[in-house]
C-alpha cells in the first residue's frame, strides 16, 4: 500500500508540474507583452503619442505640398496670361487704336497686325505640338526652338511689310518692328543659350508703353518682374536667363520704336 501511495504521489506531482508549465509560460508571455507595449508607447513614432506625431507630420507635409501646388498654379496662370503671343496681340491692338483715326481703322489694322504677329506664330507652334515635334507650346526644350521661332519671324516680317505697304499708322508699324527685332535677337541667342522669350517680350512691351504714353506706364514693369518670377518658379529658365531677356527687350525698344513712331 505504501508503494501504491508513493506511486500516486509521483503521478500527482507530474500532473501538477505539467499543468504549471503552460500557466507559467502564459504568464511570462503576458508580462513580456506588457513590457513591449510600454516601450512602444515611449517611442516618438509609436503608440498613441506616436500616431498623433505621425498624423501631425503628415498634415504638415500635406499643407506644404498644397501651398506649393497653389503657388505653381498661380505661376502657370501668369505664364499663360502673359505669353509672348498674347502680349504681341495686345501691343498690336493698343498701337492700332493709338494711331488710327476711326474705329474701323483701329479694328482693321489691329486684326491684320494680330494675324501676323500672334495668331500665325501661335498656330505654327500649336500644330508642331500636336504632331509631336515640340514638347509643349512654350517650347521648353531649347534645341526645338529654331524652326518655330524662324517661322514666327517670317510671319512677323510679312505682316510688317503688309502694314507698311498699306499705310498703317506709324505707331503700329513701330510696335511690330520692335517685336520683329526682339524676336531676331532672342532667336539668335537661343541657338546657344535659352534666353527667356517671355521676359524679353514683356520688357519690350512695357518699354513701348512707357515711351508712347509716358511715365505713368512704368508700373507695368512690375508685371515684367512677375512674369520673370513665374518662369523661374516653373523651372523653365534660370534667373540669369530671365534677367538678360528682360534687359535685352527693354534696351532694344527705344532706338527701334522712337524713329519710326
Amino acid at each position: 500500500m505504501a508503494t501504491t501511495a508513493s506511486r500516486g504521489d509521483v503521478r500527482g506531482r507530474r500532473i501538477r508540474a505539467a499543468t504549471a508549465a503552460p500557466a507559467g509560460m502564459l504568464g511570462s508571455l503576458a508580462v513580456s507583452r506588457r513590457a513591449t507595449e510600454r516601450q512602444a508607447a515611449d517611442l516618438p513614432g509609436t503608440g498613441t503619442a506616436g500616431t498623433a506625431h505621425r498624423e501631425a507630420g503628415g498634415t504638415s507635409v500635406t499643407a506644404a505640398n498644397a501651398g506649393r501646388g497653389g503657388t505653381d498654379r498661380f505661376a502657370r496662370a501668369v505664364t499663360e496670361v502673359f505669353a509672348p503671343a498674347v502680349l504681341a496681340a495686345a501691343m498690336a491692338v493698343v498701337f492700332a487704336s493709338h494711331g488710327a483715326d476711326s474705329w474701323r481703322g483701329r479694328v482693321g489694322w489691329g486684326l491684320l497686325a494680330v494675324l501676323f504677329t500672334a495668331a500665325v506664330p501661335y498656330a505654327i507652334v500649336g500644330v508642331a505640338v500636336r504632331r509631336g515635334q515640340l514638347t509643349d507650346h512654350h517650347i521648353g526644350v531649347r534645341e526645338q526652338r529654331r524652326a518655330p521661332l524662324l517661322l514666327g519671324l517670317l510671319s512677323c516680317l510679312a505682316g510688317l511689310a503688309a502694314l507698311a505697304w498699306l499705310g498703317a499708322p506709324r505707331p503700329l508699324v513701330a510696335a511690330v518692328t520692335v517685336i520683329l527685332v526682339v524676336g531676331v535677337v532672342v532667336t539668335a541667342v537661343n541657338q546657344v543659350w535659352k534666353l527667356s522669350v517671355h521676359a524679353a517680350t514683356a520688357a519690350a512691351s512695357a518699354q513701348m508703353l512707357v515711351v508712347a504714353f509716358g511715365r505713368w506706364m512704368v508700373p507695368f514693369f512690375a508685371v515684367v518682374a512677375l512674369i520673370a518670377w513665374s518662369r523661374v518658379r516653373l523651372d523653365a529658365h534660370s534667373p540669369a536667363q530671365v534677367a538678360v531677356g528682360a534687359i535685352a527687350g527693354a534696351l532694344l525698344t527705344p532706338p527701334v520704336f522712337l524713329p519710326i513712331a
